[in-house]
């Protein structure tokens, strides 16, 4: 069974940890020197190092073993042509238009024949209109002498 450790003695095995680890980074970094000066390859040792490059990769080096990650993942792809842009990813399709064409030539024609009934359709009014009040004078006249 695993008994707990009392602070004391937990700092200990911490410091212990702590020595070892300072032990291994201070071998590895010598090791690293005598090879380095042997084969003139580098100025200087390396213990850890964290590079990035042109595509998004990582790389580290920590105590002579290297390590890649990618930081980029590919989700989907945007296209832009003329007409559109096309939003694609592994199951779906987004088409956005940024073209429109519309056909208004029967809109164009209805609107013509609307406007020319409502010309027509002023024009009578304006007609009846005047007919009405060039005889309005001679009815007021009647009214008035109907009524006196």
């Amino acid at each position: 069974m695993f008994c707990s450790l009392e602070y004391r003695d937990a700092i200990i095995v911490f410091r212990g940890l702590l020595i070892l680890v300072v032990v291994i980074i201070l071998g590895v970094s010598v090791s690293e020197r005598q090879i380095n000066s042997l084969t003139q390859r580098q100025d200087g040792v390396r213990v850890f190092s964290m590079n990035c490059d042109h595509r998004s990769v990582y790389s580290i080096y920590i105590l002579g073993s290297s390590y890649n990650m990618s930081a980029v993942y590919s989700v989907g792809e945007i296209i832009n042509n003329d007409k559109a842009i096309i939003i694609k990813t592994s199951h779906h399709h987004i088409v956005i238009p940024t073209y429109i064409e519309i056909d208004c030539k029967k809109a164009f024609i209805l609107l013509d024949l609307w406007a020319k009934l409502l010309v027509d359709k002023g024009f009578d009014f304006k007609q009846s209109l005047e007919l009405y009040l060039t005889g309005l004078p001679q009815r007021l006249n009647d009214y008035i002498e109907h009524f006196r």
